[in-house]
């Protein structure tokens, strides 16, 4: 009652909205659990979270995590969970986004996560206690409740949580809507579009040499755009290059190396390939940001 008593008017929409995203990829998450085993091998509501809790004032922080508990528990019950699942995984998940962001609030650090020990602490709490407390939390009471094998389910948990984490929330945290028209303004638009038609002949050039791990052509293209455009533009590059690998893996095109091996494993290596490119656009724009300053 406290923590709604200081939502004011403005705000119920982009919690209503925030809650309408946890829930559509809280579903969709669990949808996939029928191809990949019942943890998800792609979890986004955990890094949707963390980037609105980062950016909201402190005084919204409470309704946040019980928007996401409404979210993620609505996503359960439309996938036809069961009663306790509603309660318990939830709550697993917003340990883990209470892990990643009350030391980043505590240290002061939530503010501009571009810098160097702010991604530091970032990524040592991600990867760290952050993913690993909700996967043990999440896999020990699938062990209890299902009998479902604790090693299996804990690494998957983790994986799926951490890489996602470790993938969306520095990029984004560190970007508002309005930061994505900056390279589409008067004096740039015309150096982004180029920048987007050399990223856009690199993935053609991928799709043509299918079978040859040509992939690594998009690291020096993206990081050309981090620095040409600054987080923006390397966060463009990052999903053009993350929209046109799924896209592959959904069509069963990504090639001998891969194509022997499950779903989960191939969402795995993928996610493991844009987290290193999504750590290069981290670095660059970092780095872009402080030269600028």
């Amino acid at each position: 009652r406290g923590s709604w008593g200081r939502v004011r008017g403005r705000d119920s929409p982009c919690l209503m909205m925030l809650g309408c995203r946890v829930f559509g990829a809280g579903w969709g998450g669990i949808e996939l659990t029928h191809f990949t085993g019942r943890a998800s091998a792609i979890w986004l509501p955990n890094a949707l979270l963390v980037v609105a809790a980062l950016k909201t004032p402190r005084r919204l922080l409470a309704a946040v995590f019980l928007v996401g508990f409404v979210g993620l528990a609505a996503g359960g019950l439309a996938a036809a969970d069961n009663l306790p699942d509603l309660v318990v995984l939830p709550l697993a998940n917003l340990i883990e986004v209470a892990a990643v962001v009350l030391p980043l609030l505590h240290l002061g650090l939530a503010a501009d996560l571009s810098t160097p020990r702010a991604l530091i602490v970032f990524y040592s709490l991600a990867l760290g206690p952050a993913g690993m407390l909700s996967s043990v939390l999440a896999a020990g009471y699938f062990s209890l409740a299902y009998g479902l094998p604790f090693w299996s389910i804990a690494p998957h948990w983790y994986f799926g949580d951490a890489l996602n984490l470790v993938i969306l929330v520095p990029p984004f945290a560190a970007l508002c809507l309005q930061d994505f028209a900056v390279p589409f303004s008067r004096s740039q638009w015309k150096g982004s579009m180029l920048l987007i038609a050399v990223m856009a002949g690199a993935i053609g050039i991928t799709y043509a040499g299918q079978g040859y791990p040509l992939a690594f052509i998009f690291f020096p293209i993206i990081l050309l755009m981090t620095l040409a455009r600054g987080f923006a533009g390397g966060t463009i590059g990052l999903l053009m290059a993350a929209a046109y690998l799924f896209g592959e893996l959904a069509f069963g095109n990504l090639g001998d190396a891969l194509r022997h091996h499950s779903v989960r494993e191939q969402l795995i290596v993928l996610q493991l390939f844009v987290a290193v490119v999504s750590f290069t656009v981290v670095g660059g724009g970092g780095g872009v940001g402080q030269r600028r300053r």
